[in-house]
């Protein structure tokens, strides 16, 4: 393109500002890689919360079937939880900022 170009690259800097560009696309992703992480948390956290109020809310008085409920959906969401990390850890592995 032409100065005026978007893309326009000078013939000094021009591999500074493509390191410097890709450096910033990285640091994007990952604080976008790390929000998701956070909101799938508060989302497990507030079904765990929804469960708890429902189980109280049904005042069926079995307390131990409740609670192998739920130690067996905390499981569940322990392992999403370290599924989803996994998967972070080998995003930020596999990372190539040359690819933006």
């Amino acid at each position: 393109m032409n100065k005026e170009g978007l893309f326009y690259q000078a013939d000094s800097g021009s591999v500074y500002d493509e390191v410097l560009i890709a450096k910033l696309a990285f640091f994007g992703s990952l604080l976008a890689t790390i929000g998701d992480g956070i909101t799938t948390i508060s989302a497990a956290m507030a079904l765990e919360n929804l469960a708890n109020s429902n189980a109280k809310s049904s005042g069926n008085g079995n307390s131990s079937g409740n609670g192998s409920n739920r130690d067996n959906d905390l499981n569940k969401m322990q392992q999403q939880l370290d599924a989803l990390t996994k998967e972070m850890d080998q995003m930020k592995r596999s990372s190539n900022p040359r690819r933006w």
